[in-house]
């Protein structure tokens, strides 16, 4: 008698279930994907607030990859969904200095209170 094992790969729960019919309890790899209107929301702008700069900055996230890749895991917020709010909160309007909001690294809050005291 032989054994066979599959691999189904890292998926989350909800690709695992849609695609095989299963889920696995305690899944390391299981996420929750968040909506662009998740996004938004969690940006804190609301319908009214929507203007060109927030929808050209929607575009770009796009074109990024980071609406596709934004989520809720067993570790928290990805960083992907860090830095599409980081980016949609931004007061920044210029294009060219979108990236730099991405990627921009901040100093821990207890390195800003020391400078100061």
């Amino acid at each position: 008698m032989f054994q066979v094992f599959i691999s189904y790969g890292p998926h989350a729960n909800l690709k695992l279930f849609n695609e095989y019919g299963f889920a696995i309890q305690g899944n390391p790899h299981d996420s929750l994907p968040l909506s662009k209107d998740d996004l938004v929301n969690a940006a804190g702008i609301g319908k009214s607030a929507h203007d060109g700069v927030v929808e050209e900055k929607i575009k770009f996230l796009k074109l990024q990859g980071l609406l596709k890749s934004a989520a809720l895991n067993r570790e928290g917020v990805t960083w992907s969904a860090l830095g599409v709010i980081r980016l949609l909160k931004s007061s920044i309007s210029n294009p060219d200095r979108w990236m730099d909001v991405l990627y921009s690294v901040r100093k821990p809050l207890s390195q800003k209170r020391k400078k100061k005291g």
